[in-house]
């Protein structure tokens, strides 16, 4: 059930910019007068989402790297906490998460193997890094109204997309 909530989670807030950027782009007049006026509003109940689809994350995280410790596996390098704290130490953030999920899904998976390499999880993590590295250029460029700046909030938008359906 909490896998299916995170996913659910995780593709929402995939579809936020998404939605705001078709819209601006098919109707731009009813953008300006309906979603402009409000759109520090939205950009708060967006980020209050955005930190609750992390906690709901994190909590999944947490969850399954417990089951695993409560079913026996050994030799585990990452605990259940720190598979959630490293996402927020600074360098060790580009790769220390996907060690600690590359082990999870690999223990998951039955392979007793746990730093052995596995293209779902290489593939969600490089998106990962992208879905960051966009989204930091894109917040760099949001005064530009010009293509720069939308096209990196496109870019930006279609790359959660796609980490959210890698993730569910």
């Amino acid at each position: 059930m909490l896998t299916l909530v995170v996913s659910m989670m995780v593709g929402l807030d995939a579809l936020y910019a998404r939605v705001l950027l078709i819209n601006l782009a098919v109707a731009p007049a009813m953008f300006q007068q309906y979603v402009a006026p409000v759109a520090n509003e939205v950009d708060g109940i967006a980020f209050v989402f955005k930190l609750l689809t992390f906690v709901a994350f994190a909590i999944w995280i947490y969850v399954a790297g417990r089951n695993l410790v409560r079913a026996g596996y050994e030799n585990l390098e990452f605990s259940p906490a720190s598979r959630i704290w490293w996402f927020v130490v600074p360098v060790a953030c580009l790769f220390k998460p996907f060690q600690g999920m590359r082990e999870l899904w690999n223990a998951s998976h039955g392979n007793p193997q746990y730093d052995e390499n596995n293209g779902l999880v290489g593939i969600w993590w490089a998106i990962w890094l992208l879905c960051m590295l966009t989204g930091a250029f894109a917040s760099l460029a949001q005064g530009e109204a010009g293509p720069l700046g939308l096209g990196l909030l496109g870019i930006s938008s279609a790359l959660y997309v796609a980490r959210a359906v890698t993730f569910g």
